[in-house]
């Protein structure tokens, strides 16, 4: 093992370190709420997925902000080059998104699960089904980010181009416009999140120069503001949804005084979600996804030191091989959901979910371990080409 470590710290040593553990941490929380064995222990890290903002959206970011980042620099090898690149990749997401789709239908029908796929009955099922899958109208299973995807790598060589082309304004524009004729169409609402990344991305250094000619005290009033409103905004969503639910279901055993509390707290946490919808990307969403993930990146990027080595080691494993963990996970998850109990003790909950982090964190290293050993020569020498094709980044 430490070979393949020593080797990928070489690597990480040239990437921005706090970037890699964020989206592992992204990835982490994104595997939990999946499996969604509840109460876990594991869900008070994750938060449910039921938070003011999910791991889901950082993963959507960061992804197109490393698209920003790395295609910056391919722009020197011409846009013929990124556009080749760039297609390729969304090529391969195309494939990966219709074969687990199709696996998981079929699984489904066969394990007898019929009634859990997106269609009113199992007779909808055939030629139609493939067809619609083909034209990415029909998704199933627990890798449904990789058909947004698909559609948002289409996209990602013409916001380059007018990037270099210095229309960063006409981005925006258009990422504006599209969000406001959204509807509740997910990905027009989410592709803010992921061209907003490649701006953010695209202009990172420029973004670096220009905080790191404020003054230090200028720096020391930001640091302390943005860190201190995101603590306490995640404290809050925090307590709306583990204190805040269980006073509500104790509600007639409570004191008139605190019921009369709980109440209006509830009104106003309702109220408040109305601007937090997570699938059409409320306007509250995203200013509190701003806020976290700026939080988060500050105290990752100057405390990434003290995170204990074990921990970062699998951040950091996650989040470089970030679509191999995504599409294997999905493949674990829908075993738990096909066979497995929903309704289990907080002890059996936590070993399931462990043992699901725990087999991924395994085939993971084991899947660049063969890598880094030169599987091209291995006996089954094919597979070395599948296999570090799962690399979302174009790296």
């Amino acid at each position: 093992m430490n070979k393949v470590v020593s080797a990928a710290a070489t690597k990480v040593s040239q990437r921005i370190v706090a970037f890699d553990l964020l989206r592992g941490f992204f990835l982490t929380v994104v595997i939990i709420d999946h499996v969604e064995l509840f109460p876990s222990g594991f869900d008070f890290i994750s938060g449910r997925g039921q938070l003011w903002v999910s791991a889901a959206e950082g993963f959507f970011f960061l992804s197109g902000l490393l698209v920003g980042m790395i295609y910056r620099k391919k722009i020197a090898q011409g846009m013929l080059f990124v556009f080749k690149k760039l297609w390729s990749r969304a090529l391969l997401l195309y494939v990966c998104s219709i074969s687990l789709t199709l696996l998981f239908t079929v699984w489904a029908l066969w394990h007898g699960n019929a009634e859990e796929i997106k269609y009113a009955a199992a007779t909808h099922m055939g030629w139609d089904v493939v067809a619609d899958t083909l034209q990415l109208e029909y998704v199933y299973g627990w890798s449904d980010f990789l058909s947004y995807y698909v559609t948002f790598m289409v996209a990602a060589p013409f916001i380059i181009y007018l990037l270099k082309k210095r229309l960063w304004w006409l981005v925006l524009m258009v990422m504006a416009y599209i969000w406001t004729k959204r509807g509740i169409n997910f990905t027009q609402a989410w592709q803010v999140l992921f061209f907003g990344g490649m701006l953010a991305g695209y202009y990172w250094r420029t973004l670096q120069e220009w905080v790191a000619g404020w003054r230090e005290q200028a720096k020391k009033i930001a640091f302390r503001t943005i860190v201190t409103a995101g603590v306490v905004t995640v404290t809050v969503s925090y307590l709306n949804l583990f204190v805040l639910d269980n006073l509500h279901n104790h509600l007639a055993q409570l004191p008139s005084w605190l019921s009369t509390f709980v109440w209006h707290w509830d009104h106003i946490n309702e109220q408040l979600w109305v601007y937090f919808d997570k699938f059409t990307l409320r306007p509250g969403r995203i200013y509190m996804f701003l806020l976290w993930f700026t939080a988060a990146f500050l105290l990752v990027n100057r405390y990434s030191s003290r995170i204990p080595k074990k921990v970062a080691w699998v951040l950091n494993l996650f989040g470089q091989n970030s679509l191999y963990v995504y599409g294997m996970h999905s493949i674990l998850v829908f075993i738990v959901h096909a066979y497995l109990p929903k309704t289990a003790g907080l002890v059996f909950n936590f070993l399931v979910t462990a043992l699901i982090l725990a087999i991924m964190v395994e085939i993971t290293y084991l899947k660049v371990k063969f890598q880094k050993s030169g599987g091209m020569r291995h006996p089954r020498g094919y597979l070395a080409k599948v296999l570090p094709a799962f690399r979302f980044e174009g790296r």
